[in-house]
């Protein structure tokens, strides 16, 4: 019965955008049945996207939301278990995803797009060419490639986007206005025509050498971390976030969150970008190995492992790298290696060689890069070849050997103790990507 009703309903006002749009927003509300659908805490959103969308007085507005409100009653009230009203709203976007209707919508965005501001034009651009067209990284991508931040009621206008009110179903009972685009838009935007696109070209090479020039690690692991997981954004803590956002290279979106950012790089630029990342890396692990062994002839010399003050001042390490070099030599990875042929061979060839190998010993004789000398120490461990990697020969008295991580695959959250970012632990972090501290607190 509701299903007929709802079909009526969609029928009654099948020339009526103003209506059908309403009915589109109510079935797209991203509360759960979990959280109890939040329909009531809905209204005044649609009712604020009417009057922006169909450009209505707050008196039009209003009496078209009490209007889909007295519709919408009358199939609520054949509701007889709490997941009927998934089932009713995916009634609608089907209904409403027919030709017929799609027509409507697709004539108001090409309306619409006819008398926006370049704002509006400059989005659906980006929507037709990026290759991640979630909302968030097209904000993402305004910011980057243009250095402004988009103004959410342009969009809205345009008539794709939809902000709607988001309940948690925990405990914390969190909320968030969550946008969301109309079900059918790649249909719609297959039809618009838009201008040539032609953005501004970035020096991405002047960026990326102004980055290692001024030691700012921030944004050098950002966009390595970005890289290694081919990524063009990610979710950040916003209080954390100290990474340089440049116009045409990368983008901050601060979102409905108060607490979180996203933040990414233009799509435009990714393949220059990573090629020059790629390229940092290799010259990275090339110069933290060589820092590595100064800090370990620092030791065989003086007897002792140097101070911070020592690093500093005779290893070449950077104030701001310290804690990564502590870690470096002195705590090894937690994951295991057993499935990797190469520093399985690597190991072997470091037993045929020394009876027990140091770190020094796989870094200076065998020449591994400090990446893959840890690695090989933790191979070793694993495989019972030896009790324990010292940071340098066994006799040098002094030297203690490497802890094992005491990261485990447990933890499901990550935070770091020094900036407060939220980390993944699928790149198994010993240090924050984002301040560079290995003080990480595992949850």
């Amino acid at each position: 019965m509701a299903e007929e009703i709802i079909k009526e309903v969609i029928t009654k006002y099948r020339k009526d955008i103003v209506m059908l749009d309403g009915l589109l927003q109510w079935a797209l509300n991203p509360t759960s049945m979990s959280a109890g659908y939040g329909i009531e805490e809905n209204y005044p959103y649609i009712e604020r996207n009417l009057k922006i969308v169909h450009e209505l007085t707050s008196s039009e507005a209003n009496e078209a939301v009490e209007t889909l409100r007295l519709e919408c009653n009358k199939f609520l009230e054949f509701q007889k278990n709490k997941y009927d009203i998934d089932n009713y709203q995916k009634i609608i976007r089907d209904e409403l995803s027919k030709l017929e209707y799609i027509k409507l919508f697709e004539n108001l965005l090409l309306k619409r797009s006819k008398k926006s501001n370049k704002i509006a034009i400059r989005f659906l651009n980006l929507y037709k060419n990026c290759p991640v067209q979630n909302y968030s990284c097209l904000n993402v991508q305004y910011n980057a490639i243009y250095g402004e931040e988009i103004q959410e009621e342009d969009i809205i206008h345009l008539s794709i986007l939809k902000p709607l009110y988001w309940i948690s179903s925990g405990k914390s009972r969190n909320t968030e206005i969550i946008p969301k685009y109309v079900p059918f838009l790649d249909s719609i935007m297959d039809k618009l025509k838009l201008k040539k696109w032609k953005p501004d070209t970035p020096n991405i090479k002047d960026f990326i050498e102004t980055l290692k020039m001024t030691y700012n690690i921030n944004t050098l692991n950002f966009l390595k971390d970005l890289f290694e997981r081919n990524e063009l954004y990610t979710l950040i803590y916003k209080k954390g976030q100290k990474i340089t956002i440049q116009k045409g290279i990368t983008g901050i979106y601060s979102s409905h969150n108060p607490e979180f950012a996203y933040v990414g790089i233009s799509f435009l630029i990714q393949k220059e970008l990573f090629s020059l990342i790629k390229e940092y890396i290799v010259e990275e692990l090339k110069e933290k190995t060589q820092k590595v062994i100064k800090i370990l002839e620092y030791e065989i010399k003086d007897g002792q492992q140097p101070s911070d003050k020592e690093m500093i001042k005779f290893c070449d390490v950077h104030i701001s790298e310290i804690n990564e070099y502590e870690m470096l030599i002195n705590v090894l990875p937690s994951e295991s290696f057993s499935d990797d042929q190469d520093i399985s061979n690597k190991a072997d060839e470091a037993i045929k060689q020394f009876d027990v190998p140091s770190l020094y010993d796989l870094l200076k004789t065998l020449q591994y890069d400090i990446k893959s000398a840890r690695r090989v120490g933790k191979y070793l461990i694993d495989s019972n070849m030896i009790k324990e990697l010292a940071r340098v020969p066994k006799e040098v008295a002094s030297s203690t050997p490497l802890k094992p991580s005491v990261r485990s695959s447990k933890f499901e959250n990550i935070i770091c103790n020094m900036c407060k970012t939220p980390l993944s632990d699928r790149e198994n972090p010993v240090f924050c990507p984002y301040c560079g501290s290995s003080d990480l607190l595992f949850k």
